[in-house]
Order: structure tokens, then C-alpha cells, then sequence
């Protein structure tokens, strides 16, 4: 199988999945996104998010990893 073919089979799993359990698959819910981003450190919002790319753990972050 190629890799397309492959990224097919998983989309089309995860859209059957997500209409069994009455998700839209194609909009998933803005606060997934917004908790993601601000758990991994990369929100695209901050003015500081490239510091936080570069050294995640610099001093005075308060944030666990």
C-alpha cells in the first residue's frame, strides 16, 4: 500500500468513528484545538511563542512539561 493509500484508509476510519459517535468529523471542536496548542507550547496566538519554541523549559515558566 502507498502511503496515500494508507492516509485514505485512516481518514476514512476516522470519519466512519466519528459519525458513530455523532461528531462532525470535519470541524472538530475549537476548545480540542485551543487546549492542544496551549498544552504543547505552541500557541501561534502569543506574542511569545517563539521563545517558548526555542527553550520550552526556561526558568520562571510555570508550566510543567
Amino acid at each position: 500500500m502507498s502511503f496515500e493509500q494508507i492516509n485514505q484508509l485512516a481518514y476514512s476510519a476516522a470519519v466512519i468513528v466519528a459519525e458513530e459517535l455523532g461528531i462532525s468529523p470535519l470541524k472538530p471542536p475549537k476548545n480540542v484545538l485551543r487546549n492542544h496548542s496551549r498544552r504543547s507550547g505552541w500557541s501561534l496566538k502569543s506574542k511569545d511563542s517563539k521563545q517558548m519554541g526555542e527553550n520550552p523549559m526556561k526558568e520562571g515558566d510555570p508550566r510543567p512539561n
